[in-house]
């Protein structure tokens, strides 16, 4: 999974219990989650908090709802829901999801635009997210400017630590020392 980069689109969902509202209420209500799926900056990652007591009985994630969001500019979602259909996903839509599942069950969207909490990860509407095959983590607006030199620095450190562990004649000595070097690097 290649790493993606984008801003919080939050919504909560439940599947154990049947939505109380009519089909046409309910098609009011996905219109509207649509809308607000629509509007906001781009890129855009879904962060839908199934909020269940067992999160993951019904999958809001398969097939429908990847290409759903992709086509409102989404790209990806991270749940601590379940997801289905993974093999007929939307091309290029990351998923980080609880669990696999296989069923719909009753899916319903509760509401959006709202603090969320996936596994720890307090994330609120709008907040940039990075997520990769490792996880999704929040990224604080007053960090985002210092993250190039940072990434910068820690590359160059690493390079040393790395050539050295690839070396032939690697001990531990070489690699103390590379990892002395790297420490002495400065931004």
């Amino acid at each position: 999974m290649k790493p993606i980069v984008g801003y919080a689109k939050t919504a909560t969902m439940r599947a154990r219990v049947a939505s109380n509202l009519t089909a046409a209420q309910y098609d009011d209500v996905r219109r509207r989650y649509f809308e607000y799926l629509e509007n906001g900056g781009r890129p855009k990652i879904s962060i839908i908090q199934d909020v269940d007591e067992r999160p993951g009985y019904g999958a809001f994630w398969g097939e429908v709802m990847t290409r759903v969001h992709k086509g409102l500019g989404c790209l990806g979602v991270v749940t601590n829901g379940s997801v289905r259909d993974v093999d007929v996903l939307a091309p290029d839509f990351q998923v980080l999801a609880g669990l696999i599942a296989p069923s719909h069950a009753f899916v319903h969207a509760c509401e959006w635009g709202c603090e969320v909490n996936i596994h720890g990860m307090t994330v609120h509407d709008g907040d940039l997210i990075h997520a990769d095959r490792h996880g999704a983590v929040t990224v604080p607006p007053q960090a985002v400017k210092k993250l190039p030199p940072a990434f910068d620095l820690l590359q160059r450190r690493e390079k040393l630590v790395i050539d050295a562990a690839d070396c032939p004649d690697v001990s531990a000595a070489s690699l103390a020392e590379a990892w002395r070097q790297g420490a002495a690097i400065k931004a």
